[in-house]
């Protein structure tokens, strides 16, 4: 049986950002530096109407190089809830000696994940 939506996404300028994706998923990548507006709309397959539609605005800008940059080796991480996977974050810009005083947190505390060796506030201070 063929399902009666698509999702349809769009970008405002392209030449800043653009995304794809799937009834899942979107991938969003910047392309150059700017501002651009991202939707993502469903729309019926069986009249073509918009059923739904959503917009952020992306901005993709230049990383100061006097401040820490984090980041994952992963682009696009997908995990099963109950299931555990360890992260590899990539860290620059900082002096070998205020590596000990990075603080790790999880923004949504509720949201079921964890950091080993946590603290009760959800977050973890260390190298590792």
């Amino acid at each position: 049986m063929e399902e009666d939506y698509i999702i349809e996404y769009f970008s405002s300028n392209p030449e800043v950002c653009i995304i794809e994706g799937s009834k899942s998923v979107a991938w969003l990548c910047g392309v150059s530096y700017g501002m651009t507006s991202l939707r993502a709309s469903i729309l019926s397959t069986v009249d073509n109407s918009v059923l739904a539609t959503t917009e952020m605005m992306v901005s993709v800008s230049e990383t100061d190089p006097l401040k820490p940059v984090i980041s994952l080796g992963d682009v696009i991480i997908n995990e099963q809830a109950g299931n555990s996977r360890t992260f590899t974050a990539f860290i620059s810009n900082v002096d070998e000696s205020e590596r000990y005083n990075l603080k790790w947190s999880i923004k949504n505390k509720d949201s079921g994940i964890t950091i080993m060796n946590e603290d009760a506030d959800k977050s973890f201070t260390g190298p590792d």
